[in-house]
């Protein structure tokens, strides 16, 4: 595919195949589109391939601009990405193999999933939201770093010396990469999200603390529930929480149209 900045992206597309065996024929069916974190490819969704087809979701990934195979210098942590997403989902919308469409991402890949599951275009264009380990947005997260590990320097306010720091990066970014930091912002669209989301953070997240969802599940626009998982921001993701992931993702990529019946809630699904 190719974004609007003339960007080759490099995708796959898995369906699962017909059987004679199992007298299995390949049909329509609800798509998945897997979004991967800021070091990550679309290899990363190779572990959930499987288990996504096998419950009749078909799985959609690719290499964000700047990643993997994809052309582009730079990431930009969820600024370009949305465009990435965007031009997925196009293509997915003239799919006739595609019913519906959920989208998983995992920390700058579900920061590009609130802001494009929020944005006035394509909120109605997701069925559902699988968010992993987001920022709220990414000035809060620099604020959250800046205090971590910027200095104190004697006799000079601290705030002083953060919004320094912030207001220098911003520039150098603008200057390489032709964004905003400012502008990554996760916590204002997903206000206007309406699908049921699905949030999962690590308790011991040091890079990206837990809060952060916290914060976002407070403020979310249509229903989410929040698990807290073990374990720190890159920590792989045991098989309960995938396999309740793959049942969430197949109870409500699977219902009529809204018109028929409302969407299955995330209360519901829990219990």
């Amino acid at each position: 595919l190719t974004n609007s900045r003339g960007h080759n992206l490099q995708c796959s597309h898995y369906h699962r195949e017909s059987d004679e065996d199992t007298g299995y024929e390949q049909e329509p069916s609800p798509c998945v589109v897997y979004l991967h974190g800021n070091c990550g490819s679309r290899v990363d969704a190779d572990e959930v391939v499987e288990g996504l087809l096998d419950r009749g979701l078909a799985v959609f990934s690719l290499d964000f601009s700047g990643c993997g195979l994809s052309d582009g210098e730079y990431v930009s942590l969820g600024y370009f990405e949305q465009d990435d997403l965007i031009t997925a989902l196009k293509h997915l919308q003239q799919d006739p193999m595609t019913t519906a469409v959920g989208v998983w991402g995992r920390s700058m890949g579900s920061v590009a999933a609130l802001m494009v599951g929020g944005s006035a275009d394509y909120k109605e264009a997701v069925g559902c939201l699988v968010v992993d380990s987001p920022y709220a947005s990414l000035r809060s997260l620099l604020d959250d770093l800046a205090h971590k590990y910027v200095p104190k320097v004697p006799l000079v306010p601290y705030d002083v010396v953060v919004e320094a720091t912030v207001q220098s990066l911003r520039e150098d970014v603008s200057r390489r990469a032709s964004f905003d930091l400012l502008d990554v912002d996760a916590d204002t669209p997903s206000r206007r999200c309406v699908a049921p989301a699905l949030f999962a953070h690590s308790l011991h997240d040091y890079l990206v603390p837990i809060e952060h969802s916290r914060r976002l599940v407070e403020s979310y626009g249509g229903e989410a529930h929040l698990v807290e998982l073990v374990g720190d921001h890159n920590s792989a993701r045991d098989l309960k929480f995938l396999e309740s992931v793959y049942e969430f993702l197949a109870t409500n990529l699977r219902m009529p149209p809204p018109a028929q019946v409302s969407p299955v809630s995330v209360t519901e699904w829990l219990q």
